[in-house]
C-alpha cells in the first residue's frame, strides 16, 4: 500500500470503480479492492435485464437520477481518457404472463413525478421483432432504455481512478472482512495481507452475501444463483429488441453479439441444461444459424428485488453496502455511487432516492 486510504470499496466493476470516483471527487481517498467472485465466463450486460414497471421504485428513481447525471459524466470520462462512451438506447420487449396484456401501463408513484414515465407501447410480437417466432403473442415494449459497452465503462473508470491516484488493487481479491467484534477494521486479501480504513464498501453484487455471511456477519436478504447462458455471434438475424420473459432473457449487445440467459426468474428451481436453451432459442429465432453459436457457460442470475442495500449494514461499524442492483445494469450505478459518497462525505442526503432496504436492514439517511 502507498497510503492508508479513508474507504476501501471491494469491487471493481462498474458499481465499485463508480463509487471510488464518487467518492474521490467528494475530497476521499479510496482504495478500490476486486471482491471474490464467478468467473466472468460471458461478457457483462450492457443494459438492465428487466422492465422498469418491473423494478422497485428505489431503483426506477436512481434510473432516473442516473439518466440526468450520466450523459455529463460519460462525456467528460470520454474526453479525459480517450475511451467510446457513447450512450446508446435499445427497445426492451417483454413476452409476458397470460395476464400482462391486461395490466396498466405503470404510471409515476410518486406526486413529485420522481419516476420518469417509461415510453410503453402494447401490442403483438410480430409487429415490435418480426425476427421472433411468436406471432400474435402480445407483447409490451419499452422504448429506447439506455445502454452503455460495460467494458468501455470499466476501462474509462479505471483510466479516469488512476488519474486522480486513486490505487486499485491487481495481485490479490478479497477474501474476508477483517472483523472485530462487530466492527469491520478493512479486509484480509487471497494472498493473506490486510488493507485497513475507516470505512468499507462492498460493491461486488455477485460476492456481497457471501462475503458478508462468510466474514461472520448477519446474512441480508437475497442471493445470486447461477444459470446456463449461450453467447451468440452476429447473424443475420440480429434482434432489435432486448427480449424478457420469465424463463428467458435474449440481450442483443451494441457490439452485435446475442446474450441468451434461462431461468432469469429467482424463484425457478430447476435451471435449464445449456443444450435445451440452444434449442429454445433457436426455435425462438429461426433465422439463427446453428453456426451462430460461439460458446456457453454459466452465468449469475440476480435475485435483486429481495436485497435492495445502498447505505450502513445495521449494527456493524465501519461496513457499508452498495449492492443488491446487480440485475438492473449500469446504468444507475452512477446514482447510487452519488448516494453514497454524500452520505460518506456528511453532506445532505440525496432525498429523491427514497432509498428502501430489504427488511434485514435499516435506512441509513
Amino acid at each position: 500500500m502507498k497510503h492508508r486510504p479513508d474507504l476501501i470499496v471491494v469491487g471493481a466493476g462498474v458499481t465499485g470503480l463508480f463509487t471510488a470516483l464518487s467518492l474521490s471527487e467528494a475530497g476521499l481517498r479510496p482504495t478500490v479492492v476486486p471482491a471474490p467472485g464467478v468467473a466472468e465466463l460471458l461478457p457483462q450486460l450492457d443494459s438492465a435485464l428487466l422492465p422498469s414497471w418491473r423494478w422497485p421504485s428505489v431503483f426506477r428513481r436512481l434510473q432516473s437520477r442516473a439518466l440526468q447525471i450520466l450523459p455529463t459524466q460519460i462525456n467528460h470520462l470520454a474526453q479525459e481518457t480517450g475511451v467510446d462512451l457513447a450512450l446508446g438506447k435499445v427497445s426492451l420487449l417483454e413476452l409476458g404472463h397470460a395476464n400482462v396484456a391486461d395490466q396498466p401501463l405503470m404510471q409515476p408513484d410518486t406526486p413529485s413525478g420522481h419516476d420518469r414515465p417509461p415510453d410503453l407501447e402494447r401490442g403483438h410480437v410480430a409487429d415490435f421483432e418480426p425476427q421472433l417466432a411468436l406471432g400474435q403473442r402480445s407483447a409490451i415494449r419499452e422504448r429506447d432504455c439506455p445502454v452503455l459497452r460495460v467494458d468501455r465503462l470499466t476501462r474509462a473508470l479505471t483510466v479516469a481512478l488512476t488519474v486522480r491516484d486513486v490505487q486499485i488493487q491487481t495481485h490479490s481479491a478479497v477474501k474476508r472482512l477483517d472483523v472485530a467484534g462487530n466492527i469491520v477494521l478493512g479486509v484480509e486479501l487471497a494472498d493473506g495481507s490486510t488493507c485497513r480504513a475507516e470505512a468499507t464498501i462492498v460493491a461486488g453484487d455477485q460476492a456481497s452475501a457471501a462475503l458478508v455471511y462468510g466474514s461472520g456477519l448477519e446474512r441480508y436478504a437475497g442471493q445470486s444463483r447461477l444459470a446456463p447462458a449461450l453467447q451468440f455471434a452476429p447473424s443475420s438475424a440480429a434482434l432489435e429488441c432486448a427480449i424478457v420473459e420469465p424463463s428467458l432473457l435474449l440481450m442483443p449487445r451494441p457490439d452485435g453479439r446475442l446474450i441468451a440467459i434461462s431461468n432469469i426468474d429467482a424463484n425457478a428451481r430447476v435451471l435449464t441444461p445449456p443444450m435445451q436453451l440452444r434449442r429454445l432459442v433457436h426455435s425462438l429465432v429461426p433465422g439463427l444459424g446453428r453456426h451462430d453459436l460461439e460458446r456457453n457457460g454459466r452465468l449469475a442470475v440476480p435475485n435483486s428485488q429481495a436485497h435492495a442495500s445502498i447505505g450502513a449494514y445495521p449494527g456493524v461499524r465501519g461496513l457499508w453496502l452498495n449492492t443488491g442492483h446487480d440485475a438492473f445494469g449500469p446504468i444507475i450505478a452512477s446514482a447510487a455511487a452519488e448516494f453514497l459518497s454524500e452520505q460518506l462525505s456528511g453532506g445532505p442526503a440525496v432525498r429523491e432516492l427514497a432509498v428502501t432496504l430489504s427488511p434485514s436492514m435499516q435506512p441509513s439517511c
